[in-house]
């Protein structure tokens, strides 16, 4: 293994155990808000989106009002892959509780919630995990401190630091947003390897959190990432108890200012009884 490889491994896991102990947090922490008129004079061809977007998913406006470009911007763009995903699962069924694993500063919890308080429940619970919550940002602020500060704008959302292999809630939906499938995906982006285990993970997720005829909602950045997902899924205890519902492209226009495109999507469903 190269040197850099296993430098990268053990940073990674001193950093995660320090801010575990030191478990920082700050107040004060807001967004700025920013005027999105210039962007949409810029790139009127979105204005169009936009308009449909805020138009079914109120909450965005509110949102909007309170946020700077980079984020509504990211929100649009994950009110869309949320919009996309639930109507690839075709399902008339109203969906109440929901968990979204790997939140990470839980900028993006807007779409998310707008998108299902419209579409599925008008009381939606949302709760969202992260394992890495205390890792500290700009500002000083940790990811608590942000997280803290976006959810509560959002009813009935709680938030949780921690493991979600470890996480024992009931749910009807379960999203995650680019898992971490390849262990070199993780080394890059700062996870520690103590708490890289993709298999186990999913496999809890889908046989402790997950109810039975509820929703399992992944995205990927590449096609690679979705096989090797769909590879981890296909065992004999979890391939019994699932059904796919099927993959697809996602479409995200408003990737301008933001670099983390998410391309492919794919939705299992739990089986009744399973």
């Amino acid at each position: 293994m190269p040197v850099l490889s296993l430098w990268q491994q053990w940073r990674n896991q001193v950093d995660f155990t320090i801010n575990q102990l030191i478990q920082w947090k700050r107040a004060g922490y807001q967004d700025t808000w920013e005027d999105k008129t210039p962007f949409f004079e810029e790139f009127d061809f979105l204005k169009a989106t936009e308009a449909e977007l805020v138009e079914r998913y109120p909450h965005l406006r509110t949102m909007e009002q309170r946020s700077s470009l980079v984020r509504y911007l990211m929100n649009l763009n994950r009110a869309l892959v949320c919009e996309q995903l639930l109507t690839l699962a075709k399902s008339e069924t109203h969906y109440s509780t929901m968990l979204e694993v790997g939140i990470k500063n839980g900028e993006m919890l807007d779409g998310l919630w707008a998108v299902c308080h419209e579409r599925l429940s008008q009381d939606v619970s949302l709760t969202g995990i992260e394992c890495d919550m205390w890792r500290i940002s700009d500002g000083l602020h940790s990811r608590w401190d942000k997280a803290q500060y976006y959810s509560q704008h959002l009813p009935n959302t709680s938030i949780i630091a921690g493991d979600a292999g470890q996480h024992h809630g009931r749910y009807d939906l379960i999203w995650f947003f680019l898992p971490f499938v390849f262990p070199e995906t993780a080394d890059a982006w700062g996870f520690p390897r103590s708490l890289y285990h993709p298999a186990e993970l999913f496999e809890h997720l889908i046989t402790q959190c997950l109810n039975d005829g509820g929703l399992l909602l992944v995205t990927h950045q590449v096609d690679e990432e979705a096989q090797a997902l769909r590879a981890l899924l296909s065992t004999p205890a979890l391939s019994s108890s699932l059904q796919h519902l099927g993959t697809m492209e996602l479409s995200q226009p408003f990737t301008t200012h933001h670099p983390q495109h998410v391309h492919i999507g794919q939705v299992w469903r739990k089986k009744k009884d399973a």
